[in-house]
């Protein structure tokens, strides 16, 4: 939907503004027996993978742009994550769940032109509302032990805190460097256990989910019409100069480097939306142009 408007206009002075609102809503028949999700690719990226996820069971269903992935485990009495006493940390599922809408319920642009006496101001906001997208990039820095997190108590001790699913009793443990732990007839050392937590933190997939909200200065542009200074228009008719300034800010909840991600490893359309692994960000640019009419 398209809405445009010109809210002032005089001979000196004009203000044109453009509003345009978009929502996609995915729809697909049923899936054969057996197969739950469809997968545009086969790649997977930390502990998701991209796939058209149903809504509801009917004839003719709807579908979104998910995420599925791997997840805590939730004890159902106390709400508590479980924890598996073979490995002293939390249990995962490692099955392939919806952990994810990769669908924002709504994106706009709103342009504005401002014209005075031969000069032109332009700028495109463009928003996003809603629609998840997974941090691989955080993931993938969490098992080498690269990210900022794992830097938690100087890495000298971490603590898990839930419930053990085979006895459904309370479980807490703190693991510190320096100690020894036995743990399913194995006995390890602190700093292992504190690495090993780290890698099971970063196997559940809603550690790096962020629902994302986003407003993008896709440019702003400033030019300059030259004609009417022109003495003669024999040889040039026209002249005018602009200069553009493209993806000037971003204002996000996103914890990562670029929201508008495109997965690398050579997937694309759908596959690559929704997930940041290992992305390069959309760098800012600055172009002069000068236009001439003989």
């Amino acid at each position: 939907m398209a809405i445009t408007a010109i809210p002032v206009q005089n001979k000196e002075f004009s203000w044109d503004l453009s509003l345009n609102l978009s929502y996609n809503k995915g729809r697909l028949g049923d899936f054969i027996n057996g197969v739950s999700f469809f997968y545009p690719t086969d790649a997977q990226f930390g502990t998701v993978k991209s796939a058209s996820v149903p809504k509801a069971e009917s004839a003719t269903q709807n579908y979104f742009l998910g995420l599925t992935g791997y997840e805590y485990y939730v004890d159902e009495a106390t709400g508590k994550y479980q924890i598996d006493p073979a490995t002293g940390l939390y249990r995962v599922n490692t099955e392939n769940n919806i952990v994810g809408n990769r669908e924002p319920k709504l994106m706009a642009g709103l342009t504005n032109s401002f014209s005075y006496k031969g000069f032109n101001l332009s700028f495109l906001l463009d928003f996003r509302f809603g629609g998840a997208v997974y941090n691989g990039t955080a993931y993938y820095m969490t098992t080498l032990g690269m990210h900022p997190m794992t830097l938690a108590n100087d890495r000298q001790s971490v603590s898990v805190d839930g419930i053990d699913y085979k006895t459904g009793e309370p479980f807490t443990q703190t693991y510190e460097a320096g100690k020894t732990y036995e743990i399913g007839g194995t006995t390890y050392s602190g700093e292992a256990m504190i690495q090993k937590y780290w890698s099971n933190y970063a196997s559940n997939s809603h550690h790096f989910l962020t629902d994302v909200n986003w407003m993008k200065l896709r440019y702003v542009s400033l030019s300059y019409d030259f004609t009417r200074l022109l003495k003669s228009k024999k040889t040039i008719k026209g002249l005018s100069a602009n200069i553009t300034g493209s993806n000037l800010l971003t204002v996000t909840n996103y914890k990562g480097m670029d929201p508008e991600v495109s997965t690398a490893g050579g997937t694309g359309g759908s596959g690559s939306t929704g997930i940041d692994y290992c992305s390069v960000p959309a760098t800012s640019s600055f172009t002069f142009g000068v236009n001439i009419t003989f």
